[in-house]
């Protein structure tokens, strides 16, 4: 059968507002882990990437009028469901007896309410490698979709919800993601996160153990790893046949299991490749042992999600760490040779001004490469978006769900959203013109690229930073 999967398209603005230039843009790797799984099974597979090929959805639906397929699936995130509906109704419009299936997040933690819209005949919550291979049985009539699990669907007026599907235990039985289906020279990651032009992103565990409030762990609570064989057999892949010299680890959290990280860290020393590599990591499974190894393997950044400078915040957001494990944390890191760039939150539910104001100069404390300052957005499926009201106000804007918002839907008792745009532009204009930071950023510059990507962020980072010149004092 022929199968075409497409991620909609989503404007770098809408993902990432006043950073849009600065933004990673990845390849969509849920997609291509479903297409291998389809070309495994004998399928002819296509993807259109829509979210980084800069195409508007008529042009996507052109595309589908060519390739004349039996299926069309389309993955969905909170923040670009709106664009995934005027995708699928367009589809719809014109091909009215094509099925159109729809998964990712959004799908996964709202599925009666996507299902709302007639556009889509099968929803898939939970993870889809296995699941589209149970509806295209059921498109060739072997099977009914009542069969299928992980899904909701139409059946006439009615929709009907099936049982979930089990996570995969054993990852590795899935085959390597289907990149060869992209065109991989479009893609790279933050402006300030990478070193080289020739880079990509890798995914080598699901699911996460902890129980931070703003997390909604599409794929549950158990954390499930690729073995260290699977993963270098991948970096293999990408460095033989894509030329890859950088990596971006984009696990939630790559150091849970030590042992295995140590162990591909072993792997690609013994290949000596010029490869270098980051990932992300949480402050409370760091040790220097670990953090030299990884060094020697090639990380050159490690992405703590650090989140607050408040440990009243912390333990509200069920962080699960302190600021002492922090800053603990980024000394050993940096005593490493490894830089660290710093993840915050600014409008916790629980946040008030002086806990934002300690969150900023925490950050800018701590001797980080970089810092991000994003301000905090309910998502569906998270703690926070079940307590929220309790906390704040809520205007229920699902256009507006960027963490970049100059619009922010949710907003803490006490504070306003005028002050929380704020105080992101003043995070960044005292984190970006700390002297600590300045040094660091200098010291990096090995390259006419390190030259050229730094300009190109510090443009970007100072409209943000002065795009408000009035307001950068108010407090």
């Amino acid at each position: 059968m022929k199968v075409l999967l497409i991620h909609p398209p989503l404007t770098g603005k809408e993902r990432y507002g006043d950073l849009a230039d600065a933004g990673a843009y990845w390849p969509p790797l849920g997609i291509c882990y479903i297409a291998a799984v389809l070309e495994k099974a004998g399928h002819e597979v296509k993807i259109i990437d829509g979210l980084n090929l800069n195409i508007t959805s008529e042009e996507i639906v052109k595309k589908v009028e060519d390739y004349n397929p039996d299926l069309v699936g389309l993955t969905s995130v909170t923040v670009a469901h709106h664009r995934t509906i005027e995708l699928a109704e367009l589809i719809k419009d014109k091909f009215s007896e094509l099925m159109i299936v729809v998964g990712g997040p959004h799908v996964t933690f709202s599925p009666e309410k996507t299902m709302e819209k007639k556009c889509f005949d099968v929803g898939v919550f939970g993870e889809g490698e296995y699941t589209i291979l149970d509806i295209i049985d059921c498109i060739k009539g072997e099977k009914s979709l009542a069969e299928v699990k992980g899904i909701i669907y139409r059946d006439g007026e009615d929709v009907k919800k099936n049982v979930a599907r089990p996570f995969i235990v054993n990852l590795d039985e899935l085959p390597l993601p289907a990149r060869h289906l992209l065109d991989m020279e479009i893609y790279h990651t933050h402006i300030l996160a990478h070193k080289r032009e020739r880079a990509a992103s890798i995914i080598t565990s699901r699911g996460c153990p902890f129980s931070c409030v703003f997390c909604n762990r599409m794929f549950g609570k158990k954390y499930r790893g690729h073995s260290a064989e699977y993963v270098v057999k991948e970096i293999d892949e990408l460095v033989k046949r894509y030329g890859i010299q950088e990596l971006e680890i984009k696990d939630d959290n790559f150091t849970a299991n030590p042992a295995r990280v140590k162990k591909i860290c072993k792997m690609l020393i013994e290949r000596k490749y010029d490869l270098i590599w980051s990932c992300e990591a949480r402050a409370d499974v760091a040790s220097e042992e670990l953090f030299r190894m990884m060094k020697k393997a090639g990380c050159w950044l490690i992405q703590l999600g650090i989140e607050t400078g408040d440990d009243r915040v912390m333990k509200a957001i069920k962080k699960g760490i302190t600021v002492d494990q922090v800053e603990k944390a980024v000394k050993m890191a940096n005593k490493a040779g490894i830089k660290v760039k710093g993840f915050f939150m600014l409008g916790h539910h629980v946040d008030t001004k002086e806990s934002i104001e300690k969150t900023i100069n925490f950050a800018n404390s701590l001797g980080l490469q970089a810092a991000n300052f994003t301000i905090t957005v309910p998502m569906e499926g998270s703690e926070l978006y079940t307590i929220m009201k309790d906390y704040g106000t809520w205007d229920g804007n699902m256009k507006e769900l960027s963490v970049h918002t100059e619009n922010p839907p949710f907003v803490p008792f006490g504070l306003t959203k005028e002050y929380l745009v704020d105080a992101r532009r003043r995070a960044y204009l005292k984190f970006y013109t700390n002297p600590k930071t300045i040094f660091n950023l200098i010291k990096d510059v090995n390259s006419i690229y390190d030259f050229k990507r730094y300009y190109i962020g510090a443009k970007i980072y100072s409209k943000l930073m002065w795009g408000n010149i009035k307001s950068k004092w108010r407090t």
